[in-house]
């Protein structure tokens, strides 16, 4: 969990307002595919998860952009469900994709949160990332 200080608690929530609305209303969006592994330039990574109903079903920071993120899933209390030499569940996770449509900001070193490097330019740089749950 990042603990934010300072300017940053105030700006990053409006970075990411705009950053998912300039997202969503591309209508490259609704044409949006998985996008695979990349190499994002960026210093934090914002990661939306969107579920099997187009509903966010999480927000995350994560460290770089990834192809998949997996979320474990409740254990489902059904017998089947259960390792039967241990008798414990079996772990279930969702798998997001990395969507192609996502926003990189540049934003101000003094707006930056305290524990990222700044750039040479005194900047950082937040990717706002798209993931879509499958099978």
């Amino acid at each position: 969990m990042t603990v934010m200080t300072g300017r940053w608690e105030l700006v990053e929530p409006i970075l990411r307002e705009k950053a998912y609305g300039t997202i969503d209303n591309d209508p490259q969006v609704l044409l949006a595919d998985d996008a695979g592994g990349l190499g994002i330039d960026a210093d934090l990574f914002h990661a939306r998860l969107i579920g099997f109903d187009d509903q966010i079903d999480a927000e995350m920071w994560v460290r770089r952009a990834e192809s998949d993120i997996y979320v474990p899933l409740p254990p489902k209390l059904t017998p089947i469900d259960f390792d039967i030499e241990t008798m414990t569940p079996e772990l279930r996770k969702a798998v997001y994709k990395l969507q192609s449509g996502w926003v990189v900001m540049t934003v101000n070193g003094e707006d930056a949160p305290p524990h990222i490097e700044l750039r040479p330019d005194f900047t950082i740089r937040v990717a706002y990332l798209r993931y879509r749950r499958r099978g």
